[in-house]
């Protein structure tokens, strides 16, 4: 055999030699690899965490050349920073606490309230109730913490004024009409139990301010034209928000004005009068009336020529309507009598 082939086979040898190699890695290394791998997991969470207060200190198992060693490390998390919600504080909400921005949720946690530099004897939840609150306490809350342990307090907050607010509107009468006097029923609260005044704005639909009074005359809308008023409270200090209702002003129905007077002669005359707040045309009717007696119907002028034979109490009613049939009515009794002359 030549030397080239002598080189070629160990050559080929050498190679199959690497390909059927295994890396063994011992097993204390592995257990080592392992250990250090769980000790960062628990080392991550607990280094950043706002809930701890102290040094609490940890035994982490660590595998150095096959042999376990026992190592203890101390973690200080960052200092617990409570504040309270909402803010600004007002009598018109309850007051929780927060921890970190977060609230704090943690079973058995409890806490001391304060009010004006005095401890409210009761109050340890992480929820202070806003019926303890009024305009002006210093409130302030601190963690009951384990003995021992540094005091956990939020810094005092002053209780601010608290806006009124516009609770419901109503427009009387109901249903509007351009007959009537609108005026505005108006329910408010204020959490801080000061007294309300209110602001009013009556508008039209495209916006147009027509009063700015309790009442005005529903005479400055039209038939079925939107009616809005908008009321704004205020509780001497500062504004709420305003409110709105809006309604339509419905069809006014027409109504008798006109009183039956006396009368003297041989014919009965009676001139009805009536007023339509819509201006709508408007059509007279006699009901009922003694036989001959008549009533036109567009001006609503009533003529009766009676007889001594006519004598008695004659039921009058008449009816004004509008296009639509609706209306008003008015009754009446009309005593005839005579009385004879005296002979000579």
């Amino acid at each position: 055999m030549n030397q080239a082939s002598i080189k070629a086979r160990k050559a080929k040898a050498r190679k199959k030699s690497l390909k059927n190699r295994r890396i063994v890695i011992p097993l204390p290394w592995l257990v080592g690899i392992a250990a250090l791998l769980i000790a960062g997991i628990l080392y991550f969470p607990l280094s950043h965490t706002s809930r701890v207060t102290s040094s609490p200190a940890y035994s982490s198992n660590l595998i150095k050349n096959g042999r376990e060693i026992s190592e203890n490390r101390s973690i200080t998390a960052g200092p617990l920073k409570l504040t309270l919600s909402p803010n600004p504080l007002t009598a018109e909400n309850d007051i929780a606490v927060l921890s970190g921005g977060l609230k704090s949720v943690n079973v058995g946690e409890r806490f001391e309230w304060e009010r004006n530099g005095a401890v409210i004897p009761g109050e340890q939840s992480s929820l202070f109730n806003k019926s303890l609150i009024r305009k002006g306490d210093r409130i302030k809350v601190r963690l009951l913490t384990q003995p021992g342990s540094e005091p956990v307090e939020s810094e005092p907050i002053v209780v601010e004024n608290a806006l009124p607010k516009v609770v419901s509107i109503a427009i009387e009468p109901f249903p509007p009409t351009r007959r009537d006097k609108l005026t505005a029923k108006v329910e408010g609260f204020d959490a801080d139990g000061d007294p309300i005044t209110y602001s009013y704005r009556w508008l039209k639909e495209d916006e147009s301010v027509v009063g700015n009074d309790l009442s005005i005359p529903g005479s400055l809308f039209n038939k079925k034209e939107k009616v809005i008023l908008e009321v704004t409270p205020s509780d001497g200090v500062a504004q709420g928000q305003p409110m709105r209702r809006a309604m339509i002003i419905s069809k006014a129905l027409p109504k008798i004005t006109s009183i039956p007077a006396s009368f003297q002669g041989n014919e009965y005359s009676y001139q009805v009068t009536a007023e339509d707040p819509d201006s709508d045309p408007l059509t007279f009717t006699l009901t009922k009336g003694p036989v001959g007696m008549t009533i036109d119907s567009k001006t609503g002028l009533i003529k009766w020529a009676f007889t001594e034979k006519d004598a008695g109490n004659h039921p009058i009613e008449i009816k004004v309507s509008d296009p639509d049939g609706e209306g008003d009515s008015q009754s009446y009794m009309l005593p005839l009598s005579f009385t004879s002359s005296p002979a000579r």
